[in-house]
Protein backbone atom coordinates (compact mmCIF):
# COMPACT_ATOMS: atom_id res chain seq x y z
CA UNK A 1 0.00 0.00 0.00
CA UNK A 2 1.00 3.51 -0.93
CA UNK A 3 -0.50 5.18 2.29
CA UNK A 4 1.86 6.51 4.66
CA UNK A 5 0.35 6.89 8.24
CA UNK A 6 1.84 8.72 11.18
CA UNK A 7 1.06 7.98 14.99
CA UNK A 8 2.22 10.80 17.73
CA UNK A 9 2.89 8.40 21.34
CA UNK A 10 3.96 4.86 21.65
CA UNK A 11 1.59 4.26 24.57
CA UNK A 12 -0.86 0.66 24.43
CA UNK A 13 -2.87 3.22 21.94
CA UNK A 14 -0.42 3.90 19.73
CA UNK A 15 1.83 0.83 19.62
CA UNK A 16 -1.30 -1.35 19.16
CA UNK A 17 -2.91 1.22 16.37
CA UNK A 18 0.69 0.71 14.77
CA UNK A 19 0.89 -2.91 14.93
CA UNK A 20 -2.57 -3.54 13.09
CA UNK A 21 -1.74 -1.47 10.61
CA UNK A 22 1.09 -2.67 9.58
CA UNK A 23 -0.25 -5.62 9.74
CA UNK A 24 -2.29 -4.58 7.14
CA UNK A 25 0.45 -3.54 4.74
CA UNK A 26 0.45 0.10 5.64
CA UNK A 27 3.60 1.76 6.26
CA UNK A 28 3.88 3.27 9.48
CA UNK A 29 5.39 5.72 11.10
CA UNK A 30 5.56 6.74 14.91
CA UNK A 31 6.73 8.88 16.96
CA UNK A 32 7.21 8.74 20.75
CA UNK A 33 8.67 11.55 23.09
CA UNK A 34 9.88 9.45 25.82
CA UNK A 35 12.72 6.88 25.76
CA UNK A 36 11.21 3.10 26.51
CA UNK A 37 10.87 1.66 29.19
CA UNK A 38 9.40 4.67 31.01
CA UNK A 39 7.64 5.10 34.18
CA UNK A 40 3.70 5.33 33.80
CA UNK A 41 0.73 4.73 36.15
CA UNK A 42 -2.27 2.92 35.10
CA UNK A 43 -1.02 -0.68 35.97
CA UNK A 44 -4.33 -2.76 36.57
CA UNK A 45 -5.79 -4.40 33.71
CA UNK A 46 -9.54 -5.75 32.79
CA UNK A 47 -10.32 -8.40 30.99
CA UNK A 48 -11.32 -7.12 27.86
CA UNK A 49 -7.49 -5.89 26.47
CA UNK A 50 -6.93 -10.26 26.62
CA UNK A 51 -8.01 -10.68 23.52
CA UNK A 52 -6.40 -7.66 21.99
CA UNK A 53 -3.24 -9.12 23.35
CA UNK A 54 -3.92 -12.45 21.62
CA UNK A 55 -4.91 -10.54 17.98
CA UNK A 56 -1.36 -8.77 18.45
CA UNK A 57 0.75 -12.03 19.33
CA UNK A 58 1.91 -10.82 22.44
CA UNK A 59 0.03 -13.27 24.95
CA UNK A 60 3.21 -15.37 25.20
CA UNK A 61 5.38 -12.66 26.51
CA UNK A 62 3.24 -10.96 28.69
CA UNK A 63 2.63 -14.10 30.25
CA UNK A 64 6.86 -14.78 30.36
CA UNK A 65 7.27 -11.08 31.86
CA UNK A 66 5.60 -12.67 35.16
CA UNK A 67 3.17 -10.23 35.80
CA UNK A 68 0.97 -11.05 38.69
CA UNK A 69 -2.47 -12.57 37.84
CA UNK A 70 -5.70 -10.20 38.76
CA UNK A 71 -8.52 -12.40 39.38
CA UNK A 72 -10.76 -9.60 40.91
CA UNK A 73 -10.64 -6.19 43.66
CA UNK A 74 -11.49 -6.03 46.90
CA UNK A 75 -12.97 -2.55 48.28
CA UNK A 76 -13.77 -0.83 51.39
CA UNK A 77 -16.67 1.65 49.79
CA UNK A 78 -20.22 2.16 50.66
CA UNK A 79 -22.20 1.02 53.48
CA UNK A 80 -20.40 -1.77 54.25
CA UNK A 81 -16.99 -0.60 56.21
CA UNK A 82 -15.53 -4.25 56.16
CA UNK A 83 -13.38 -5.57 52.71
CA UNK A 84 -15.92 -6.65 50.07
CA UNK A 85 -14.60 -8.76 47.04
CA UNK A 86 -15.94 -9.47 43.41
CA UNK A 87 -14.09 -11.45 40.65
CA UNK A 88 -13.88 -11.43 37.07
CA UNK A 89 -15.01 -15.16 36.56
CA UNK A 90 -18.35 -14.31 38.06
CA UNK A 91 -19.45 -13.19 34.64
CA UNK A 92 -16.25 -13.71 32.45
CA UNK A 93 -15.57 -17.60 32.10
CA UNK A 94 -13.17 -17.31 28.71
CA UNK A 95 -11.07 -14.93 30.54
CA UNK A 96 -11.55 -14.85 34.88
CA UNK A 97 -8.35 -12.69 35.11
CA UNK A 98 -6.33 -9.89 33.59
CA UNK A 99 -3.18 -8.61 34.86
CA UNK A 100 -1.49 -6.19 37.24
CA UNK A 101 1.39 -5.11 35.14
CA UNK A 102 4.44 -2.90 35.50
CA UNK A 103 3.85 -0.24 32.98
CA UNK A 104 7.49 0.47 31.81
CA UNK A 105 7.63 -3.38 31.24
CA UNK A 106 4.20 -3.54 29.55
CA UNK A 107 4.26 -0.70 27.69
CA UNK A 108 7.55 -1.66 25.92
CA UNK A 109 6.49 -4.85 25.19
CA UNK A 110 3.45 -3.03 22.85
CA UNK A 111 6.17 -0.89 21.47
CA UNK A 112 8.78 -3.67 20.71
CA UNK A 113 6.10 -5.29 19.08
CA UNK A 114 4.99 -3.15 17.10
CA UNK A 115 9.16 -2.38 15.23
CA UNK A 116 8.39 -6.42 15.18
CA UNK A 117 5.69 -6.14 12.70
CA UNK A 118 7.50 -3.56 10.89
CA UNK A 119 6.45 -0.15 12.48
CA UNK A 120 9.07 2.64 12.10
CA UNK A 121 9.50 3.63 15.79
CA UNK A 122 11.36 7.04 16.66
CA UNK A 123 12.07 7.24 20.34
CA UNK A 124 13.19 10.43 21.85
CA UNK A 125 11.31 12.29 19.73
CA UNK A 126 8.64 14.66 20.14
CA UNK A 127 6.16 16.46 18.26
CA UNK A 128 5.77 20.54 18.69
CA UNK A 129 3.43 21.17 16.45
CA UNK A 130 0.91 19.89 13.99
CA UNK A 131 -0.83 21.70 10.83
CA UNK A 132 -3.60 21.83 8.76
CA UNK A 133 -4.47 23.03 5.31
CA UNK A 134 -8.27 23.17 4.22
CA UNK A 135 -8.95 20.99 7.48
CA UNK A 136 -6.78 18.33 7.05
CA UNK A 137 -3.34 17.51 9.05
CA UNK A 138 -0.64 18.57 5.96
CA UNK A 139 2.62 17.64 8.42
CA UNK A 140 3.81 18.13 11.98
CA UNK A 141 7.05 19.48 13.02
CA UNK A 142 9.31 17.10 14.79
CA UNK A 143 12.23 17.20 17.01
CA UNK A 144 15.24 15.33 18.24
CA UNK A 145 18.49 16.37 20.00
CA UNK A 146 17.27 19.92 19.60
CA UNK A 147 17.08 19.27 15.82
CA UNK A 148 13.93 19.77 14.29
CA UNK A 149 11.88 18.89 11.23
CA UNK A 150 8.74 19.02 8.82
CA UNK A 151 7.18 15.86 8.18
CA UNK A 152 4.53 15.98 5.67
CA UNK A 153 1.39 13.67 6.68
CA UNK A 154 -0.96 11.54 4.93
CA UNK A 155 -2.70 9.76 7.75
CA UNK A 156 -2.28 10.79 11.43
CA UNK A 157 -3.26 9.41 14.53
CA UNK A 158 -3.00 11.18 17.61
CA UNK A 159 -2.08 8.87 20.52
CA UNK A 160 -0.07 11.35 22.31
CA UNK A 161 -2.15 10.83 25.71
CA UNK A 162 -2.71 13.21 27.68
CA UNK A 163 -1.00 16.26 26.28
CA UNK A 164 -4.31 15.55 23.62
CA UNK A 165 -2.38 17.36 21.14
CA UNK A 166 -5.62 17.71 18.29
CA UNK A 167 -7.68 18.37 21.84
CA UNK A 168 -5.37 21.38 22.81
CA UNK A 169 -5.10 22.67 18.84
CA UNK A 170 -8.43 22.40 17.41
CA UNK A 171 -9.61 23.30 20.96
CA UNK A 172 -12.01 20.73 21.49
CA UNK A 173 -11.02 18.91 25.25
CA UNK A 174 -14.12 19.71 27.40
CA UNK A 175 -13.75 18.93 30.92
CA UNK A 176 -15.92 16.73 32.97
CA UNK A 177 -16.59 19.26 36.45
CA UNK A 178 -17.66 15.79 37.84
CA UNK A 179 -13.99 14.74 38.55
CA UNK A 180 -11.18 16.76 39.00
CA UNK A 181 -9.39 15.30 41.20
CA UNK A 182 -5.92 14.65 41.58
CA UNK A 183 -3.38 11.40 42.56
CA UNK A 184 -0.34 11.02 44.47
CA UNK A 185 1.54 7.72 43.91
CA UNK A 186 4.69 6.41 45.00
CA UNK A 187 5.82 2.63 45.60
CA UNK A 188 6.12 0.19 48.10
CA UNK A 189 8.31 -2.91 48.91
CA UNK A 190 7.04 -5.20 51.82
CA UNK A 191 3.48 -4.64 51.64
CA UNK A 192 1.32 -7.10 53.37
CA UNK A 193 -1.12 -8.64 50.97
CA UNK A 194 -4.38 -9.68 51.50
CA UNK A 195 -5.11 -13.28 51.74
CA UNK A 196 -6.15 -15.37 49.46
CA UNK A 197 -7.87 -15.45 47.25
CA UNK A 198 -7.67 -12.06 47.36
CA UNK A 199 -3.63 -11.32 47.12
CA UNK A 200 -3.49 -10.49 43.97
CA UNK A 201 -6.73 -8.11 43.66
CA UNK A 202 -5.92 -4.32 43.66
CA UNK A 203 -7.71 -3.24 46.63
CA UNK A 204 -9.67 0.02 47.07
CA UNK A 205 -10.12 1.72 50.29
CA UNK A 206 -12.39 4.79 50.47
CA UNK A 207 -11.65 7.67 53.70
CA UNK A 208 -13.02 10.93 54.12
CA UNK A 209 -10.27 12.38 52.17
CA UNK A 210 -10.87 10.81 48.55
CA UNK A 211 -9.59 6.93 48.13
CA UNK A 212 -6.66 4.85 48.20
CA UNK A 213 -5.57 2.40 45.23
CA UNK A 214 -2.91 -0.83 46.31
CA UNK A 215 -1.83 -2.35 42.95
CA UNK A 216 0.37 -5.61 43.84
CA UNK A 217 3.30 -5.42 40.78
CA UNK A 218 5.42 -8.34 42.58
CA UNK A 219 6.03 -10.37 45.50
CA UNK A 220 7.56 -7.40 47.02
CA UNK A 221 6.25 -4.03 45.11
CA UNK A 222 3.02 -2.29 44.92
CA UNK A 223 1.61 0.57 43.70
CA UNK A 224 0.10 2.75 46.13
CA UNK A 225 -1.61 5.54 45.03
CA UNK A 226 -4.38 8.25 46.80
CA UNK A 227 -6.74 10.26 44.61
CA UNK A 228 -8.41 13.59 46.36
CA UNK A 229 -10.42 16.54 45.04
CA UNK A 230 -7.85 18.57 43.29
CA UNK A 231 -9.47 22.28 44.44
CA UNK A 232 -9.48 21.57 48.25
CA UNK A 233 -5.90 20.01 48.44
CA UNK A 234 -3.98 22.21 46.88
CA UNK A 235 -3.11 24.69 49.69
CA UNK A 236 -2.14 21.81 51.22
CA UNK A 237 0.35 20.54 48.88
CA UNK A 238 1.65 23.88 48.86
CA UNK A 239 2.32 24.45 53.08
CA UNK A 240 4.01 21.12 53.60
CA UNK A 241 4.97 19.28 50.29
CA UNK A 242 3.99 16.39 48.22
CA UNK A 243 5.48 13.50 50.45
CA UNK A 244 4.29 14.97 53.81
CA UNK A 245 0.82 15.24 52.67
CA UNK A 246 0.77 12.01 50.63
CA UNK A 247 2.14 9.87 54.36
CA UNK A 248 -0.51 12.04 56.50
CA UNK A 249 -3.46 11.19 54.11
CA UNK A 250 -2.12 7.55 54.19
CA UNK A 251 -2.15 7.80 57.70
CA UNK A 252 -5.72 8.43 57.47
CA UNK A 253 -6.81 5.37 56.50
CA UNK A 254 -7.94 2.17 57.90
CA UNK A 255 -7.07 -0.50 56.33
CA UNK A 256 -4.03 0.23 53.70
CA UNK A 257 -2.47 1.77 56.87
CA UNK A 258 -2.23 -1.70 58.13
CA UNK A 259 -1.12 -3.36 54.94
CA UNK A 260 1.71 -0.44 54.64
CA UNK A 261 2.81 -1.84 58.33
CA UNK A 262 6.36 -2.51 58.35
CA UNK A 263 6.95 -1.30 54.47
CA UNK A 264 9.12 0.58 52.56
CA UNK A 265 8.57 3.35 50.13
CA UNK A 266 10.73 3.02 47.49
CA UNK A 267 11.00 6.69 45.58
CA UNK A 268 9.53 9.75 45.92
CA UNK A 269 5.62 10.43 45.63
CA UNK A 270 4.52 12.22 42.58
CA UNK A 271 1.67 14.02 42.02
CA UNK A 272 -0.19 13.38 38.34
CA UNK A 273 -4.03 15.68 37.48
CA UNK A 274 -7.14 13.07 36.73
CA UNK A 275 -9.19 15.70 35.66
CA UNK A 276 -11.72 14.06 33.35
CA UNK A 277 -12.41 15.32 29.70
CA UNK A 278 -13.34 14.49 26.32
CA UNK A 279 -12.65 15.87 23.18
CA UNK A 280 -15.88 16.74 21.62
CA UNK A 281 -14.90 15.31 18.14
CA UNK A 282 -12.21 12.59 17.73
CA UNK A 283 -11.44 12.38 14.12
CA UNK A 284 -11.20 14.49 11.04
CA UNK A 285 -10.62 14.00 6.93
CA UNK A 286 -7.21 12.57 7.53
CA UNK A 287 -7.25 12.24 11.13
CA UNK A 288 -8.39 10.35 14.47
CA UNK A 289 -7.61 10.59 18.03
CA UNK A 290 -7.62 7.63 20.21
CA UNK A 291 -6.64 6.94 23.73
CA UNK A 292 -6.00 9.56 26.32
CA UNK A 293 -6.10 12.13 23.48
CA UNK A 294 -9.36 11.06 22.82
CA UNK A 295 -10.95 11.00 26.55
CA UNK A 296 -9.68 9.97 29.86
CA UNK A 297 -12.00 8.88 32.32
CA UNK A 298 -11.64 8.67 36.18
CA UNK A 299 -9.40 5.79 37.22
CA UNK A 300 -11.71 4.35 40.00
CA UNK A 301 -12.04 0.79 37.96
CA UNK A 302 -9.14 0.20 35.58
CA UNK A 303 -10.54 1.48 32.23
CA UNK A 304 -7.30 3.36 30.94
CA UNK A 305 -5.20 0.87 28.99
CA UNK A 306 -8.61 -1.26 28.09
CA UNK A 307 -9.96 1.86 26.60
CA UNK A 308 -6.53 3.08 24.86
CA UNK A 309 -6.22 -0.45 23.24
CA UNK A 310 -9.79 -1.09 22.12
CA UNK A 311 -9.88 2.67 21.05
CA UNK A 312 -6.64 1.69 19.19
CA UNK A 313 -8.84 -1.41 17.29
CA UNK A 314 -11.24 1.17 16.13
CA UNK A 315 -9.04 3.72 15.05
CA UNK A 316 -7.11 1.22 12.95
CA UNK A 317 -9.98 0.39 11.60
CA UNK A 318 -11.32 4.19 11.02
CA UNK A 319 -7.94 5.12 9.05
CA UNK A 320 -8.16 1.64 7.01
CA UNK A 321 -11.82 2.77 5.60
CA UNK A 322 -11.11 6.32 5.18
CA UNK A 323 -8.08 5.11 3.21
CA UNK A 324 -10.47 3.33 0.85
CA UNK A 325 -13.28 6.06 1.04
CA UNK A 326 -11.79 9.58 1.69
CA UNK A 327 -15.36 11.03 1.19
CA UNK A 328 -17.13 9.20 3.40
CA UNK A 329 -14.95 10.22 6.32
CA UNK A 330 -18.02 12.06 8.30
CA UNK A 331 -20.31 8.50 8.29
CA UNK A 332 -17.25 6.55 9.46
CA UNK A 333 -16.15 8.84 12.29
CA UNK A 334 -19.65 9.69 13.59
CA UNK A 335 -19.81 5.57 14.01
CA UNK A 336 -16.56 5.71 15.20
CA UNK A 337 -17.09 8.47 17.69
CA UNK A 338 -20.53 6.75 18.94
CA UNK A 339 -18.72 3.46 19.57
CA UNK A 340 -16.30 5.00 21.23
CA UNK A 341 -18.07 7.22 23.72
CA UNK A 342 -20.57 4.46 24.25
CA UNK A 343 -17.42 2.45 26.10
CA UNK A 344 -16.94 6.03 27.71
CA UNK A 345 -19.94 6.60 29.18
CA UNK A 346 -20.53 3.63 30.38
CA UNK A 347 -17.51 3.88 33.03
CA UNK A 348 -18.46 7.52 33.36
CA UNK A 349 -21.64 6.71 34.68
CA UNK A 350 -20.69 3.75 36.55
CA UNK A 351 -18.07 6.24 38.52
CA UNK A 352 -20.64 8.82 39.40
CA UNK A 353 -23.35 6.32 40.69
CA UNK A 354 -20.37 4.75 42.47
CA UNK A 355 -18.94 7.86 44.01
CA UNK A 356 -22.46 9.09 44.93
CA UNK A 357 -23.48 5.93 46.47
CA UNK A 358 -20.28 5.93 49.37
CA UNK A 359 -21.66 6.85 53.01
CA UNK A 360 -19.09 8.87 54.60
CA UNK A 361 -20.12 11.92 56.18
CA UNK A 362 -18.49 15.15 57.05
CA UNK A 363 -16.31 14.92 54.25
CA UNK A 364 -16.32 17.07 51.64
CA UNK A 365 -14.62 15.15 48.67
CA UNK A 366 -17.84 12.60 49.15
CA UNK A 367 -20.78 15.49 49.97
CA UNK A 368 -20.07 17.17 47.04
CA UNK A 369 -20.20 13.85 45.34
CA UNK A 370 -23.30 12.57 46.91
CA UNK A 371 -25.57 14.99 44.31
CA UNK A 372 -27.63 13.13 42.00
CA UNK A 373 -25.73 11.69 38.97
CA UNK A 374 -27.19 13.63 35.67
CA UNK A 375 -26.51 11.74 32.55
CA UNK A 376 -25.56 13.31 29.38
CA UNK A 377 -28.61 12.40 27.42
CA UNK A 378 -31.29 9.97 27.85
CA UNK A 379 -29.87 7.19 25.53
CA UNK A 380 -26.40 7.16 27.27
CA UNK A 381 -28.95 6.51 30.53
CA UNK A 382 -31.14 4.45 28.96
CA UNK A 383 -28.13 2.19 27.62
CA UNK A 384 -26.24 2.27 30.93
CA UNK A 385 -29.27 0.95 33.17
CA UNK A 386 -30.24 -2.11 30.61
CA UNK A 387 -26.46 -2.90 31.02
CA UNK A 388 -26.72 -3.02 34.61
CA UNK A 389 -30.34 -4.74 35.24
CA UNK A 390 -28.95 -7.56 31.83
CA UNK A 391 -26.18 -8.70 34.60
CA UNK A 392 -26.89 -11.27 37.27
CA UNK A 393 -26.70 -10.35 40.70
CA UNK A 394 -22.71 -11.03 41.14
CA UNK A 395 -21.88 -9.22 37.85
CA UNK A 396 -18.81 -7.01 39.08
CA UNK A 397 -20.79 -3.85 37.93
CA UNK A 398 -24.17 -5.23 40.25
CA UNK A 399 -22.43 -6.46 42.76
CA UNK A 400 -19.87 -2.93 43.43
CA UNK A 401 -23.00 -0.76 42.82
CA UNK A 402 -25.47 -2.90 45.52
CA UNK A 403 -22.73 -2.21 48.25
CA UNK A 404 -23.45 1.24 48.27
CA UNK A 405 -26.98 3.64 48.55
CA UNK A 406 -28.12 4.13 45.16
CA UNK A 407 -30.18 7.20 44.16
CA UNK A 408 -33.62 6.15 44.23
CA UNK A 409 -34.52 6.75 40.47
CA UNK A 410 -31.68 4.88 39.52
CA UNK A 411 -33.02 1.66 41.88
CA UNK A 412 -36.42 2.09 40.40
CA UNK A 413 -34.74 2.70 37.03
CA UNK A 414 -32.88 -0.63 36.99
CA UNK A 415 -36.32 -1.94 38.71
CA UNK A 416 -38.42 -1.30 35.87
CA UNK A 417 -35.90 -2.69 33.13
CA UNK A 418 -35.72 -6.10 35.04
CA UNK A 419 -39.65 -6.19 35.10
CA UNK A 420 -40.67 -5.18 31.53
CA UNK A 421 -37.78 -8.28 30.64
CA UNK A 422 -39.43 -10.26 32.93
CA UNK A 423 -43.35 -9.54 31.32
CA UNK A 424 -42.06 -9.70 28.35
CA UNK A 425 -40.06 -12.97 28.37
CA UNK A 426 -43.75 -14.29 30.05
CA UNK A 427 -45.53 -12.89 27.40
CA UNK A 428 -43.57 -14.96 24.94
CA UNK A 429 -43.92 -18.05 26.85
CA UNK A 430 -46.88 -18.27 25.89
CA UNK A 431 -46.75 -18.51 22.40
CA UNK A 432 -45.28 -21.83 21.96
CA UNK A 433 -44.96 -22.67 18.26
CA UNK A 434 -45.38 -26.16 19.24
CA UNK A 435 -48.78 -25.71 20.23
CA UNK A 436 -51.01 -24.37 17.48
CA UNK A 437 -54.25 -23.24 20.09
CA UNK A 438 -51.34 -20.42 21.34
CA UNK A 439 -50.87 -18.92 18.44
CA UNK A 440 -54.45 -17.82 17.23
CA UNK A 441 -53.86 -14.43 18.71
CA UNK A 442 -50.88 -13.80 17.78
CA UNK A 443 -51.03 -13.82 14.06
CA UNK A 444 -53.33 -10.83 15.15
CA UNK A 445 -51.44 -8.91 16.64
CA UNK A 446 -50.14 -4.92 15.59
CA UNK A 447 -46.51 -4.74 16.59
CA UNK A 448 -46.02 -1.17 17.15
CA UNK A 449 -42.19 -0.12 17.25
CA UNK A 450 -40.18 2.06 20.07
CA UNK A 451 -39.62 5.68 19.77
CA UNK A 452 -36.54 6.34 17.35
CA UNK A 453 -36.34 2.73 15.79
CA UNK A 454 -35.42 2.99 12.63
CA UNK A 455 -33.07 0.59 10.10
CA UNK A 456 -30.45 3.19 8.13
CA UNK A 457 -27.77 2.13 5.96
CA UNK A 458 -24.66 3.14 7.67
CA UNK A 459 -21.30 2.05 8.78
CA UNK A 460 -20.55 -0.16 10.97
CA UNK A 461 -17.56 -1.84 12.48
CA UNK A 462 -15.96 -4.97 10.74
CA UNK A 463 -13.04 -6.88 10.74
CA UNK A 464 -9.90 -4.55 10.68
CA UNK A 465 -12.26 -1.93 9.26
CA UNK A 466 -16.17 0.04 9.12
CA UNK A 467 -18.38 -1.60 6.64
CA UNK A 468 -21.65 -0.47 5.16
CA UNK A 469 -24.53 -1.99 6.09
CA UNK A 470 -28.42 -2.14 6.73
CA UNK A 471 -28.18 -1.40 10.49
CA UNK A 472 -30.99 -1.08 13.58
CA UNK A 473 -30.70 2.16 15.43
CA UNK A 474 -32.30 1.94 18.93
CA UNK A 475 -32.13 3.70 22.30
CA UNK A 476 -29.84 0.58 24.06
CA UNK A 477 -27.81 0.50 20.52
CA UNK A 478 -27.71 4.34 19.26
CA UNK A 479 -24.64 3.08 17.69
CA UNK A 480 -26.12 1.04 15.53
CA UNK A 481 -26.07 -3.07 15.43
CA UNK A 482 -26.14 -4.80 12.01
CA UNK A 483 -29.38 -6.30 10.73
CA UNK A 484 -30.57 -8.55 7.94
CA UNK A 485 -32.54 -8.54 4.90
CA UNK A 486 -35.30 -10.19 6.92
CA UNK A 487 -35.22 -7.99 9.35
CA UNK A 488 -35.23 -4.82 7.97
CA UNK A 489 -38.34 -5.94 5.83
CA UNK A 490 -40.27 -6.80 8.88
CA UNK A 491 -39.35 -3.49 10.59
CA UNK A 492 -40.23 -1.75 7.00
CA UNK A 493 -44.35 -2.91 7.66
CA UNK A 494 -44.63 -2.21 11.24
CA UNK A 495 -46.34 0.61 10.97
CA UNK A 496 -48.81 0.73 13.63
CA UNK A 497 -51.69 -0.89 11.82
CA UNK A 498 -50.30 -3.76 10.39
CA UNK A 499 -50.94 -7.13 11.83
CA UNK A 500 -48.29 -9.73 12.33
CA UNK A 501 -50.46 -11.44 9.74
CA UNK A 502 -50.32 -9.15 7.00
CA UNK A 503 -46.46 -8.36 7.20
CA UNK A 504 -45.66 -12.10 7.43
CA UNK A 505 -47.13 -12.41 4.06
CA UNK A 506 -45.84 -9.50 2.62
CA UNK A 507 -42.14 -11.03 3.93
CA UNK A 508 -43.42 -14.08 1.81
CA UNK A 509 -43.54 -12.65 -1.43
CA UNK A 510 -40.36 -12.10 -1.88
CA UNK A 511 -39.04 -15.40 -1.13
CA UNK A 512 -39.56 -19.13 -3.46
CA UNK A 513 -42.80 -21.56 -2.46
CA UNK A 514 -39.89 -23.88 -1.40
CA UNK A 515 -38.72 -21.40 1.94
CA UNK A 516 -41.92 -20.56 2.55
CA UNK A 517 -42.10 -22.64 5.80
CA UNK A 518 -38.43 -21.73 7.05
CA UNK A 519 -38.86 -17.99 6.53
CA UNK A 520 -41.78 -17.79 8.30
CA UNK A 521 -40.32 -19.29 11.08
CA UNK A 522 -37.21 -17.43 11.37
CA UNK A 523 -39.83 -14.40 11.14
CA UNK A 524 -41.67 -15.87 14.08
CA UNK A 525 -38.66 -15.81 15.82
CA UNK A 526 -37.42 -12.43 14.76
CA UNK A 527 -40.58 -10.92 16.20
CA UNK A 528 -39.98 -12.48 19.61
CA UNK A 529 -36.64 -10.89 19.43
CA UNK A 530 -37.44 -7.63 18.77
CA UNK A 531 -39.51 -7.68 21.62
CA UNK A 532 -37.54 -9.22 24.10
CA UNK A 533 -35.46 -6.56 23.12
CA UNK A 534 -38.19 -3.95 23.48
CA UNK A 535 -37.53 -2.99 19.63
CA UNK A 536 -41.16 -3.32 19.79
CA UNK A 537 -42.47 -1.62 22.27
CA UNK A 538 -46.13 -3.37 22.78
CA UNK A 539 -48.86 -5.50 20.77
CA UNK A 540 -52.53 -4.42 20.22
CA UNK A 541 -55.33 -7.02 19.49
CA UNK A 542 -56.27 -6.58 15.38
CA UNK A 543 -60.18 -5.78 15.11
CA UNK A 544 -59.88 -6.69 11.54
CA UNK A 545 -61.52 -9.99 10.55
CA UNK A 546 -59.29 -13.37 10.31
CA UNK A 547 -58.70 -14.12 6.21
CA UNK A 548 -57.06 -16.46 4.43
CA UNK A 549 -53.73 -14.99 3.98
CA UNK A 550 -51.39 -17.65 3.44
CA UNK A 551 -50.55 -20.20 0.06
CA UNK A 552 -51.46 -23.75 0.83
CA UNK A 553 -48.66 -25.58 -0.41
CA UNK A 554 -46.23 -24.85 2.35
CA UNK A 555 -43.81 -27.50 2.73
CA UNK A 556 -44.59 -29.90 5.87
CA UNK A 557 -41.22 -29.54 7.73
CA UNK A 558 -43.41 -28.63 11.07
CA UNK A 559 -44.27 -25.11 10.43
CA UNK A 560 -47.77 -25.64 8.44
CA UNK A 561 -49.20 -25.19 11.75
CA UNK A 562 -48.27 -21.49 12.00
CA UNK A 563 -50.68 -20.58 9.04
CA UNK A 564 -53.99 -19.25 9.22
CA UNK A 565 -56.23 -21.44 6.84
CA UNK A 566 -59.18 -20.09 8.45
Amino acid sequence: MSNKITIIGGGPAGSTAATMLANQGYSVDLFEREKFPREHIGESLLPASLPILEELGVSKQIEDAGFLKKYGATMVWGSDREPWSWYFAETNKTYPHSYQVSRPIFDKILLDNAKLHGVNVYEGTNVNLVNFTNGSVSNIEIEKDSQKKSIDVEYLIDASGQHCLLGQDLQTREWDTSFQNLSVYAYYSGVQYLPEPDTNNIFIESYEGGWIWVIPLSDDLASVGIVVDSHTIQHKLADIGVTQFYLSELDKSDKVKQMLSGSQITATPKVTKDWSYKCSKLYGPNYVQVGDAACFIDPLFSSGVHMAMMGAILASSYVKTITDNPIDFEQVGSSYQQLYFKEYNHFREMAKLFYSSNLISDSYFWEARKILPEFNNYTSRHAFIRAVAGQPPHGYERAVLTKGLMPQSFNDSVQSVEKSRIDRRSFLSKLDPSKPETLKEFWGLIPKLSPSVKVTNQYILGQGEFIKADTLITNSNPEGIPCSQLVKEIISQMNGVNSIRAIANYVLNDYPLDRHSQILKNAYDTIHILYADEVISEFKNSQQPKKRVFLDNMTNDGMDHLIDRS
